[in-house]
């Protein structure tokens, strides 16, 4: 899976303390963290950044799937991530917003407004090329016109 190069950096210092194990995150004594202990640690962590407390690991987990769903993250992508094997999973964890929503509506409208522009300058050129032809041919008529209403001069 490919990592940004703190992920990186924090898999290579786990996986430093505990070779032995195919685990990554481990507590001290080498065992994986229990649910409770984990919640624990990141309430602690959350005070010590002075943030809101964020009550639940899964609430990581679903403002990560949201924001990066708004962010226009592919949902397949996306999907196998967060390690589920169907998007179906994914759709428990992503919230759309109505900002989501606005910007949905407005993407597609712009591709919309780009659609029937080319369409109507492709009209235009076809209506500019239909008139030059009409021009040009009324020009043709008129010379012939003058030509056989213009009486030959006898010749002296």
């Amino acid at each position: 899976m490919p990592l940004c190069p703190d992920a990186q950096s924090i898999y290579l210092r786990q996986t430093a303390k505990h070779p032995d194990s195919d685990l990554v995150f481990l507590n001290a004594v080498g065992t994986p963290y229990t649910r409770y202990a984990f919640k624990t640690r990141l309430t602690r962590l959350c005070r010590r950044a002075k943030t809101s407390c964020v009550h639940t690991p899964y609430a990581l987990r679903h403002t990560f799937a949201s924001m990066e769903s708004e962010a226009g993250i592919e949902t397949t992508g996306l999907a196998r991530l967060m390690g589920h094997t169907t998007t179906r999973t994914l759709e428990r964890y992503v919230v759309n917003t109505l900002e989501h929503h606005r910007k949905a509506v407005t993407a597609l409208q712009e591709r919309l407004n780009g659609v029937v522009g080319r369409a109507v300058d492709g009209c235009k050129v076809d209506a500019e090329a239909t008139t030059k032809t009409t021009t040009e041919e009324s020009e043709a008529k008129r010379t012939r016109d003058v030509a056989v209403a213009s009486p030959s001069l006898p010749s002296t």
